[in-house]
Parts: structure tokens; C-alpha cells; sequence
């Protein structure tokens, strides 16, 4: 991609732009400029592509969404297929400019913040030189006035930070003397994710304002129950959906299945994105999982998660951390019970009667809970159904999250009308 097409696309844009009210100097809603590994259509990069996907949903009509992002899903070796690179393409209410993985650049930012100047800079990782550290000093050095956020999607929480320690330590410690983050302002997805930055980068500005669903306009995905297997005491059918790391877990669950009673379908669903971790869970599979019957059926299409879950009894994710876990959500409005680790935001979900949060510290907890689903009849399924497609309500305040949100963007002083 050369700059002069990317500053092309991004003059077009802008005078498309101020036909809908912006005035060449001041723009009435921010303009957001995003930036971010792997985005839509892309399935396999994690929660934040739907984080940001949720968020130009919601939000589409307050900002102005600009999202730079890789041309291919992670861990694929071509672009997506129909996809126009370097140039501005409406994708939902975002426009996106896809480039390839050279194609994130200092040339590139340089051209793309001179030409779009946008009031916030959105960046959404830590451990990446290309997605945090070149963007934020071109932004710092030429453009001053630009707010930039860091959206650090649970890489800094204890869980995340453990798997491959000394190399993330070596990283934050070159950001911390680069001083850097205390110019930056730092998003939290919780009080408790807040409390983590600090830990990791020092005394830095950090904002708690909660990820938002996915939605279809403004209602809560609900998946239709008429694909559900029916339930008999002494057969499960458990569906663990995320990628396959040791972030997400998934040996874990397998140990804990071991010692289970019963007659057990397990569907595996989510890409693999570490083939040796793959390696371990396969030879449990084979040494001590005879009672099991395990189906792995890889990457899930997002119009197709409501439909995977539902066809599943429950909900299964011993996650070392998550900052939200959209696909919790995702399994409550598709009616299924979920069992968690308590390393998420969703606690209480026992009180509820929507499932279960456990330490990963208790083995024995885990195994007597999917002891307790197996045993369960249709008639608890049901119960438990019922009590999962209200959680979303009883836990999260999506009209809470949009105001969080709103004010996150909007400079100080300022008050966008939806607040």
C-alpha cells in the first residue's frame, strides 16, 4: 500500500464526512481512529474483535469509527478473500482500512493521522511495538492535542501475565522507562482490571469503562432453544468455545472430566493457537479420556455461535482471566448454564441459578459441579435454561456501559446528547 493511496481514501472519506456534519476543523462527534490486530470478518483473533465490533454498533451514531487492522484472521496465511487493502471500507458502522502486516508502518500512521486527524487514538493491545509503541509516538511527537487510549484487553491481568513471563517482563519494563504510558490514558474494563494496569505499568491514568455486547440493534442477541438436545440424568453434552491456548484452558477441563461419571460429549470449538498446548490435550483424549466423546470442530463463524451453543446443554471455560468474556454472554442468551472459572466478571452466578464460578485452586469443586450437571434431569436443565437467559439482565447494565463509553471518548468538558 502506497501513502499516497491511503491519503486518497482518507481525503474521500472526509468529504463524505463532513456532509454529515463535520466542518473540516472541528468535528462534532470524535473521530475515533482504531488500531488493531485481526478484525471483522475475522473470527479467530479473540474477544476484542468483538469488543470493537460491539462498540461501532452501539456507539456508531455518537462517534466516528476508523478501524486499521490486519488484511487475514490470526495464524492465517492469505487475506481475507474480496477485501480491498489500504483503502476506507464501510464495514457495519466503521469504516475499516485493512493492511498487510508490512503495511503497518511509521510512514503509514504518519500519513493516515495527517490526513484524518482524529480526537482519539484507540489503541488495543500492550505487547505489540507496531500496534502501541510506533502509533503513540507519531501521535505524541506531531499531534499532541490527539487522546490516545490503550485498551489493554486483559494482557496485563496476573492469569495472562504468567504464560510467558520474562519476555512480557522485559516488554513493560522498556514501556515503563520510555514513559510513555503516563501519557497515554488507560481503559479498564473493571475495578479490578484497573488494579492490574497499575500493578503492571505504575501510577497511570486508568478509566473503568465495561466492554459492550454484541447486540442486533439495540437487543441482546437471543439464540432459539429448538436445536437443544434433550437431557437425561447421566448424559452431558458440554461445549468449551475460545481459542485453544493455556490462556483459555481447555487441559484443565479435561482433567477435571476424567473424573467424572457418566456419558460425556465434549465439542471443542475455537482455533488453535498453540499447537503444542493442542498436543497435550490430544493425549488425554487418548490415555484417560475413554468415557468421553470428543469433537473438535475448530473457528465458529460469529452468525454461528448462537446456534453452536444451543445445540449443547452447557457452557464450559476454566479461563485464567478474562477482562469480559463476550462469549459468556453470548452463552447465557443461547440458554445455556455456564461454568466458569471466578477469574471473569460474571460472580454469583451460582445465587442465580445460572451456573457456577470456581476457583481453579479447588479441582475437586470443578469436578463434583460437572458431576452435578451430568446427574441433572431435563426438568433442572430447564430451570437452569431459564435462570441463564435472565443472567445477562441481573449482571450487566448495557445502558451503564454505553454511557461509560461515551464519556471515555468524548473530551473533558464535553457531553455527548446521549448522556
Amino acid at each position: 500500500m502506497t501513502a499516497a493511496r491511503a491519503t486518497r481514501g482518507i481525503r474521500e472519506e472526509c468529504a463524505r464526512g463532513a456532509a454529515r456534519g463535520w466542518d473540516g476543523s472541528r468535528i462534532l462527534r470524535p473521530r475515533v481512529l482504531v488500531v488493531v490486530s485481526t478484525y471483522l470478518p475475522g473470527v479467530k483473533g479473540g474477544g476484542h474483535i468483538r469488543s470493537i465490533s460491539a462498540l461501532a454498533t452501539h456507539l456508531g451514531d455518537e462517534l466516528d469509527p476508523f478501524v486499521i487492522c490486519g488484511d487475514r484472521d490470526s495464524g492465517d496465511e492469505s487475506a481475507y478473500p474480496n477485501i480491498r487493502v489500504g483503502e476506507w471500507t464501510l464495514v457495519g458502522n466503521a469504516q475499516v482500512m485493512y493492511l498487510s502486516r508490512s503495511g503497518f508502518s511509521t510512514k503509514l500512521y504518519q500519513t493516515v493521522l495527517a490526513e484524518l486527524r482524529p480526537d482519539v487514538l484507540y489503541l488495543n493491545t500492550v505487547f505489540s511495538v507496531r500496534e502501541i509503541i510506533v502509533p503513540a509516538m507519531v501521535a505524541r511527537r506531531r499531534y499532541p492535542s490527539v487522546r490516545i487510549i490503550v485498551a489493554p484487553r486483559g494482557c496485563l491481568n496476573p492469569g495472562a501475565l504468567a504464560l510467558k513471563r520474562k519476555k512480557k517482563l522485559v516488554f513493560l519494563r522498556a514501556l515503563r522507562w520510555s514513559r510513555l504510558p503516563k501519557s497515554l490514558i488507560w481503559q479498564a474494563s473493571s475495578e479490578t482490571e484497573a488494579l492490574s494496569i497499575r500493578d503492571a505499568i505504575g501510577k497511570v491514568d486508568t478509566v473503568v469503562a465495561s466492554n459492550l455486547p454484541m447486540v442486533t440493534g439495540s437487543v441482546m442477541v437471543q439464540a432459539s432453544p429448538k436445536n437443544r438436545p434433550s437431557k437425561a440424568s447421566g448424559k452431558l453434552e458440554i461445549i468449551f468455545l475460545s481459542r485453544i491456548s493455556p490462556m483459555k484452558n481447555l487441559e484443565y477441563l479435561l482433567k477435571r472430566l476424567a473424573n467424572v461419571r457418566g456419558e460425556i460429549d465434549l465439542t471443542i470449538a475455537g482455533p488453535v493457537e498453540d499447537v503444542s498446548y493442542w498436543a497435550q490435550c490430544e493425549k488425554l483424549f487418548a490415555r484417560r479420556l475413554s468415557h468421553v466423546s470428543v469433537r473438535q470442530i475448530g473457528s465458529v463463524a460469529h452468525d454461528d455461535v448462537a446456534s453452536v451453543l444451543a445445540s449443547h446443554h452447557i457452557f464450559v471455560l476454566p479461563t485464567r482471566g478474562e477482562n469480559f468474556g463476550h462469549v459468556i454472554l453470548e452463552a447465557f442468551d443461547a440458554g445455556l448454564g455456564v461454568v466458569v472459572s471466578d477469574r471473569t466478571p460474571w460472580r454469583g452466578l451460582e445465587q442465580l441459578g445460572a451456573g457456577w464460578d470456581l476457583p481453579l485452586e479447588n479441582p475437586l469443586a470443578w469436578e463434583h459441579v460437572l458431576q452435578t450437571c451430568c446427574d441433572m434431569d431435563g426438568r433442572a436443565l430447564e430451570t437452569m435454561s431459564a435462570a441463564a437467559k435472565s443472567a445477562t439482565a441481573a449482571l450487566f447494565d448495557v445502558d451503564a456501559a454505553k454511557h461509560a463509553n461515551l464519556a471515555l471518548f468524548y473530551p473533558a468538558g464535553t457531553s455527548p446528547n446521549a448522556l
